[in-house]
């Protein structure tokens, strides 16, 4: 203790002290252990602030993470529905092109015929002008505002999940 009072109070101060003022000792003994309570607490403050800011990185990284997981599944999900809407489109084009007469008929003795016809490819412009045209458009376009709000890169403030891992490990490392 005092080693450490030494270093805190003022040669000044020292002199009075050796020369046997009692009460400017105690004062000055009171204020340095004062002063060293506030700086303790002051360490103690500035130790708790890195805690939180730690913390706070490291909830931003898991959140960026389950962010990018979600983006993952959305983005497989959506290229799924796209072929699968590829493809009902284009059976539908191929429906309508070969043009197939289906005919059932029912016979009194309930034997059931079936009879499938087909007459060729040829397709007219009404259903290809409202399959691509209005629903293709549709879809896609949707998809488009979709994904466009879902990966927004444009937020400025965001970081890279690098950067705050980069920031958490710097700070933990001061400790």
């Amino acid at each position: 203790m005092c080693e450490a009072l030494n270093n805190v109070i003022p040669p000044a101060a020292q002199a009075e002290r050796v020369d046997g003022n009692p009460r400017e000792a105690r004062d000055i003994s009171l204020l340095s252990a004062e002063y060293q309570q506030l700086q303790a607490e002051h360490n103690k403050y500035n130790r708790e602030k890195q805690d939180i800011e730690n913390r706070k990185a490291k909830m931003e990284i898991a959140m960026m993470r389950l962010d990018l997981r979600m983006k993952n599944k959305f983005s497989k999900n959506v290229f799924a529905f796209l072929w699968a809407f590829s493809g009902f489109c284009a059976l539908i084009l191929a429906i309508q092109g070969f043009n197939p007469k289906l005919d059932f008929h029912i016979h009194n003795d309930h034997f059931w015929n079936i009879e499938f016809r087909i007459n060729g490819f040829c397709i007219n412009d009404t259903p290809l002008t409202t399959l691509i045209g209005g629903t293709a458009a549709s879809a896609i376009g949707l998809v488009a505002i979709v994904l466009r709000g879902l990966f927004n890169s444009g937020a400025a403030e965001q970081k890279s999940p690098s950067d705050l891992k980069s920031v958490a490990d710097s700070k933990s490392d001061k400790k």
